[in-house]
Parts: C-alpha cells; structure tokens; sequence
C-alpha cells in the first residue's frame, strides 16, 4: 500500500529524532555561575560522552561541560551535576592566584570572565576568604592534573563551586560538551514547555507517526467501501 507523505515525512523525521536523541541530550542550567554566558534556566543541547568517543570529539580548553560532583562539599551534593568551562587539560599545571588562572606558568587570557575573580574573598576549598592565603598577591593554589584529568571554572568567578572547591575532575565525571546554547529560559512557562517538547520529541513523532498512518488507513478503508 503506498504511504501518504505525511507519514513517510514524520518517518524519516522519527529516525533523525531519534538519531539526535543518540548523540545529543537536553540539559538546563541551573544558578548564575556561569553567568554571563549562560543564564539561570537556559536549555542546552550536550552531545553525550558515547557520541563524543564515536565521532572522536576531545574536550579542549573553553569547551562549556557538564560534569557530575563526587563530593559532598556545603552547598554541593555528591551526585550532583554542574556546568562549567574548562581551564584545564590532562598533564597541565594549573595555577590560580588571587585574580588571575596560570597554565603551565603562563598567564590565561579569559574573555568570557566579567565577573572577575577574587580569590581572597572566595571560599577556596571550601574555606572562607581562601583560608587566608591569598592575602598574599603572589600566592597561587596550584594543580598538576593527571593523564585522564580536567580543571574546571565557572565564568561567574566570585559565584562558582568548581575545581577550586571539588578539585580535579576525572574524564569518566564528565557527561558530555554543550554544543547549543538554547535562547530560551525554562523558568518561563514557553521556555519550560519548549523544553519539554525537546526531551520528548522523538516520542511525539512516534506519536504522530502511529497517528497518521493510522487516520490514513482508516481513510483508505473507508474510500474502499464506498
């Protein structure tokens, strides 16, 4: 029997649904510590860490990463998953000094950064005001991260539980690398609906498919009667 458009469209739309939904997932942001990059409540489309070794994607520095906590630390819960920037890469120094990032000695230009950091006034580690020693300018918390590991930051300095707190983060923590910056807010009712519509998209064109195929042979039953 041949098959209407419609349901031949929404088929093959099904199988890039479905496709996309292998190699991408829907996230959100949560809180401003990326901010100004990302807002609180922005959806993003990450390309999963299965994708990434299939079509050899690396994480680099400046990639947007959403990586899952293993500690339990204040306001972070082990488990929990954040959203961050990558400064560091596997066998590099990492140096933080009080307002400024180090790699391998040389000073790291950040022109995402606007809220600048501080470090003095920061819990580094989880201490308040950096246990003190960034008092002294010249001091620098420094990192030599191992062959699997990543140094990782929020844009919005002076708010980011990161590396700075929670240490290194394994490769095997990382769930994948924002590729899409969505310009919607799921904290509005049109972003949180558009949101849900991106998670379930390959269910609703099963859906519809089923639907279609359904009213057309129904249609097609009918024509035969008459």
């Amino acid at each position: 029997m041949k098959r209407k458009p419609l349901v031949i469209i929404l088929d093959i739309l099904l199988v890039l649904a479905v496709i996309a939904n292998f190699v991408l997932a829907t996230d959100f942001t949560s809180g401003t510590s990326m901010d100004p990059t990302l807002k609180d409540g922005q959806p993003l489309w990450v390309m999963r860490p299965t994708a990434m070794r299939l079509l050899h994607v690396n994480y680099n520095r400046g990639d947007i990463v959403i990586a899952k906590n293993d500690v339990d630390l204040n306001n972070l819960t082990k488990g929990e998953l954040i959203v961050k920037r990558v400064i560091g890469t596997p066998k590099e120094t990492v140096s933080v000094g009080r307002k400024t990032v180090y790699i391998n000695d040389k000073a790291l230009k950040e022109p995402y950064v606007v809220h600048k950091m501080d470090n003095l006034y920061y819990s580094y580690g989880g201490v308040a005001n950096g246990g003190q020693v960034f008092n002294d300018a010249n001091y620098k918390a420094t990192t030599k991260l191992g062959s699997n590991q990543y140094f990782l930051m929020g844009d919005n300095r002076p708010a980011s539980a990161d590396s700075r707190w929670i240490g290194a983060v394994k490769q095997s923590q990382l769930q994948g690398k924002v590729i899409v910056k969505l310009p919607f807010n799921a904290h509005n009712l049109s972003g949180r609906l558009f949101g849900q519509i991106l998670v379930y998209t390959p269910l609703i064109l099963l859906l519809l498919s089923f639907l279609a195929s359904y009213l057309y042979d129904l249609r097609a039953k009918s024509a035969k009667q008459a």
